[in-house]
């Protein structure tokens, strides 16, 4: 054990929790009680709080009020699997269409609110956290960290943000007002704090910046996927002297730093993991990661909105759900899918009381499976594959970004590419090329339309760069057919006949209301 986390896991955290209480650490050792619970136990919690939430948001927030009465939804008659496919889901335009006094609960304390923008692949929401949300997804974080292998207080966090989170983040609204700007805005906290609440505040700030520090480098900026070699250089630079236990970023940019290492044939900093965030990690990107960095890569499922809801473990394979804080489908046409099978992502959070997202469509596909890990914990996996608006749809097959990604990294001299569907049988490919005029393009679309099926036509053409969005994310992949995602699904596979919730009757309870 290193110095920095002797003192800090046996000095400073002791002291810190004895003299603060900071609510994020007791969450955390609930997440910790339940590490190695089995899956029964955690479906019961997990049936217990949606109940829970469910006539919690019945009772105190308008919109779910009037939805729920309107779909004749009752916290008691959910029961099953089947049951739950009566609640109505809920998504952005949704939320954004009754924001924010019809989608929060009545006579919460809005002295606890907080306001958060997500930084969005295609489109941007505002949410309202509590206090207690906040500390939950705190305590996810740290929870992650020790499921991953990678929790090691003291040790450095680095994490390099995509170009537009700063103007997403509620704190971008601190750091706009200088030094000066925040040590008021911090003095003005502390009094409204009153002693003891100055006194917690201070711990827990302090609890945090010598337990667990953190630092934000500056995004890549809005050049795209062509970056100078001296500003990766830079980059590789400042970790190589910070040696951060972590190193998280946009996946985008993490594999040009790789490739820059690659290039210049310099050593790998040293780090002890890789965490790609903000957009999707396919098998090859995690692949060429640990290849050149030769440390382990790991995978994490969350949002803004919502928090951390899974992460791999150790074994770096699938993604375990937080069963305790959150409920996790995977939907196609109406019904469940079975075990392994595409679907989209319907995910209910259970801390947010003040603004409950209860079957929320974030907007993304994956797998639930039905297997335990070899790590032993009890907890339900998960595999991601993308967003469904990047999904390619025909009558013959579905195409994940995963799965287009991964085929166009495996052409010999691609960096990057950009799939941009135009019509029903007709994509444009924006190619930027290793080594300049050595990609045959004619076989190169060739095999693109024979990838994706249905006599799809590929044109593709050579370009420089490959822009962000607006969000600062990637998107390599844009469809025009992914509305047809739930119009071609097969005839599902009975979820509820492999694992069901709380040992319930398979069989469909009359509807009441």
């Amino acid at each position: 054990m290193g110095l920095r986390r002797l003192v800090s896991e046996k000095l400073v955290i002791p002291i810190a929790v004895r003299l603060c209480r900071p609510a994020a650490w007791s969450h955390y050792e609930e997440l910790l009680e339940l590490d190695r619970a089995d899956f029964d136990a955690l479906r019961a919690l997990q049936w217990e709080k949606l109940q829970s939430i469910v006539e919690h948001a019945r009772e105190h927030v308008p919109y779910y009020a009037e939805s729920f009465n309107r779909a004749c939804v009752r916290a008691e008659d959910l029961r099953t699997w089947d049951h739950l496919l009566r609640v109505p889901t809920i998504d952005k335009r949704q939320i954004a269409a009754n924001f924010p006094d019809r989608i929060t609960a009545e006579g919460s304390d809005r002295e606890t609110w907080r306001y958060v923008a997500t930084s969005g692949t295609t489109d941007r929401l505002m949410v309202v956290t509590d206090a207690e949300t906040r500390s939950r997804h705190e305590a996810r974080g740290l929870y992650g960290e020790r499921l991953r292998g990678t929790y090691d207080p003291g040790s450095l966090r680095v994490e390099i943000p995509p170009d537009a989170c700063s103007l997403a983040c509620a704190a971008a609204v601190a750091r706009s007002k200088g030094r000066i700007g925040r040590a008021r805005a911090a003095v003005d906290s502390l009094v409204a704090r009153g002693a003891k609440g100055a006194v917690r505040w201070l711990g827990g700030r302090v609890f945090r910046g010598i337990a667990f520090p953190w630092c934000e480098m500056p995004s890549f900026g809005p050049t795209g996927t062509r970056v100078e070699p001296e500003i990766l250089d830079w980059y590789l630079a400042r970790i190589r002297r910070w040696r951060p236990a972590v190193l998280s970023g946009l996946p985008t940019y993490l594999r040009l730093l790789a490739r820059r290492l690659e290039t210049n044939g310099n050593e790998a900093p040293q780090i002890k993991s890789l965490l790609p965030e903000g957009a999707l990690s396919t098998p090859s990107l995690k692949e060429e990661l640990a290849g050149v960095f030769g440390v382990g890569v790991h995978e994490v499922y969350g949002a803004h909105e919502f928090g951390g809801a899974a992460s791999t473990c150790e074994r770096r394979d699938k993604l375990h759900v937080m069963m305790s804080e959150c409920l996790v489908e995977t939907v196609r046409a109406g019904k469940h899918v079975g075990p392994g099978e595409l679907g989209e992502i319907i995910i209910t959070t259970f801390a947010n009381r003040t603004m409950p997202l209860i079957r929320y469509r974030p907007g993304d596909v994956g797998r639930l499976w039905d297997e335990t890990c070899p790590c032993g914990r009890g907890t339900q996996l998960l595999t991601l594959e993308g967003r469904m608006q990047d999904t390619i749809v025909t009558s013959e097959r579905i195409r994940t970004a995963q799965e287009i990604i991964d085929f166009f990294a495996a052409w010999p001299n691609i960096e990057f590419a950009q799939l941009v569907q135009r019509t029903e049988i007709r994509c444009d490919l924006l190619v930027v090329e290793r080594e300049r005029g050595r990609t045959n393009l004619a076989d190169l679309g060739d095999a693109a339309g024979e990838f994706l099926g249905e006599g799809m036509q590929v044109r593709p053409r050579l370009v420089s760069t490959i822009k962000p969005e607006i969000s600062g994310k990637f998107r390599f992949v844009k469809s025009t057919s992914h509305e047809r995602f739930h119009e071609t699904a097969h005839v599902p596979v009975p979820f509820l006949g492999l694992r069901s919730f709380h040992g319930a009757s398979h069989l469909q309870a009359e509807r009441t209301c």
